[in-house]
């Protein structure tokens, strides 16, 4: 009974931002929000990591914001698809 009320829990509280409601280039509105939020956080950066860059849609928009940005994956073909998508 208590891993079932802590995996309600879970889903309740912690997934429920990440449920499908594609947003534009974002997955969610609170993906939209908070990765505006950490746009302007990044004002006079010169380097980011973007890790877990999947297909290089999120460091695009990262590139714009800071002067480099390394974008790392665990999937090659992730990776090949943000260098395409960087060329």
């Amino acid at each position: 009974m208590r891993r079932e009320q802590f995996l309600s829990e879970i889903t309740e509280s912690i997934l429920f931002p990440y449920e499908e409601q594609i947003v534009g280039e974002f997955e969610n509105e609170f993906e939209a929000k908070y990765f505006n939020d950490f746009l302007r956080a990044l004002e006079g950066r010169n380097l980011i990591l973007d890790l877990a860059c999947e297909d290089g849609g999120h460091t695009q928009r990262l590139s714009k914001a800071a002067d480099n940005v390394v974008a790392l994956d665990l999937s090659p073909n992730n990776l090949r698809m943000a260098k395409m998508l960087a060329s």
